[in-house]
């Protein structure tokens, strides 16, 4: 089962039907050439991936116990290389033995990091702060007030409000990170128009695919701010009404990791040729400069007051290494009624480390727990501290 939906699989015809196998069917196994001349046989090339066997063992085997211990539909749990944007482990529990991949849940086929959409929650703040930082809305001394509520009075005479879980007082940039405010980053979003924090979010990547070279990758949701209402910017600011992939929110930690560059992710490092002759290498693969280096070194720093005791990612922290981390709890919308669902959230923690120069990224994402914790701070930071360490 290992790494299975990195793999994929072949059929009854020795075809790629999912996975590395699929998008690499035509270089592991060419196509067959007239084999008449001496009868030649034609060997395949070699696919290197990126993976490392053994932290794809030990989250594979984390992730399983945190599947069945919080009853949880699935969880999923990316490492990267910070510096390369080479992905180290890439595990989706449940998964499957490619070699009876038809005895298996269809559901469990599925490579749910890489295809199925969600709404990220409070972990999106760290691209939500740092591009009203960017953009000049705000610095690192502005000041909102949290009262517990934010509202916004509509023309109509109406009110949007948006709540948090407490009222956390005079809050800068780096507190509503610690604290993980939903009332500050709302009126921090006041700061920038539509349209300047829509060019922000696809700098970082979202709304598109990633190009990992793996089938059915999704783009997310990401509205045109011509169609966002009222409510859309200080929603998103929070990470409600954009959805995102596992990959996607993974790609855009690079960017922290990276002093303000968006990285590619790589999961293939080389072709190879039956004679052992190198056809093709990857490797780092800069997309664009997002953040200055100031910028993404300023919230990298703020990410890891959030691990400090009275941050929301303290149970996350690591013996002896400083992490920057943000954790994130997100309401899933019920499709039978219109509205959120007041049983199924999706709990999450991105991690950086170290701080100070940064090596790791990883990402933990449980879906829909069903024990009687469901938040980010309580389930996905102890599996990040596991992996971490």
């Amino acid at each position: 089962t290992l790494a299975s939906h990195v793999l994929g699989y072949v059929g009854v015809d020795n075809l790629g039907l999912e996975g590395v196998e699929y998008s690499f069917n035509n270089v592991l196994s060419p196509p067959a050439v007239s084999l008449e001349k001496n009868h030649e046989e034609l060997y395949g090339n070699q696919v290197f991936l990126t993976l490392d066997i053994n932290v794809q063992y030990f989250i594979e085997t984390v992730a399983a116990r945190a599947h069945t211990d919080n009853r949880a539909d699935a969880v999923y749990v990316l490492v990267m290389e910070a510096r390369t944007g080479e992905i180290l482990g890439y595990c989706s529990i449940p998964n499957f033995d490619p070699n009876e991949y038809n005895r298996f849940d269809p559901g469990a086929l599925q490579n749910l990091p890489l295809t199925r959409a969600y709404e990220p929650g409070s972990v999106f703040k760290i691209v939500s702060i740092a591009s009203f930082l960017e953009l000049g809305g705000i610095d690192q001394a502005t000041e909102f007030y949290c009262d517990g509520v934010y509202e916004m009075p509509l023309p109509d005479g109406q009110s949007i409000q948006i709540r948090d879980l407490s009222s956390h007082g005079r809050v800068n940039a780096q507190r509503i990170l610690q604290f993980s405010c939903n009332v500050g980053a709302a009126r921090a979003s006041e700061t920038v128009t539509n349209e300047s924090f829509h060019d922000m979010l696809v700098k970082f990547g979202f709304g598109r695919p990633t190009d990992l070279p793996l089938p059915g990758e999704s783009a997310g949701i990401l509205a045109p701010p011509g169609r966002w209402s009222a409510r859309s910017r200080p929603t998103i600011a929070f990470g409600q009404e954009i959805s995102v992939s596992t990959l996607q929110m993974l790609q855009a930690a690079t960017v922290f990791a990276d002093e303000g560059t968006l990285l590619k992710p790589q999961i293939v490092r080389k072709i190879v040729s039956p004679q052992g002759e190198v056809l093709k290498e990857y490797g780092r693969e800069p997309q664009r400069e997002v953040l200055s280096p100031r910028t993404a070194r300023a919230v990298l720093e703020m990410m890891e007051s959030a691990t400090e005791p009275a941050g929301t990612a303290r149970r996350g922290q690591i013996p002896g290494v400083r992490v920057s981390a943000k954790t994130g709890t997100a309401e899933i919308s019920d499709p039978a009624t219109g509205t959120y669902s007041k049983t199924h959230f999706v709990a999450s923690y991105l991690g950086i480390f170290p701080t100070e120069e940064p090596r790791l990224i990883v990402y933990v994402v449980i879906d829909h727990p069903r024990g009687p914790e469901y938040y980010g701070s309580q389930i996905a930071a102890p599996v990040f501290r596991e992996v971490g360490e």
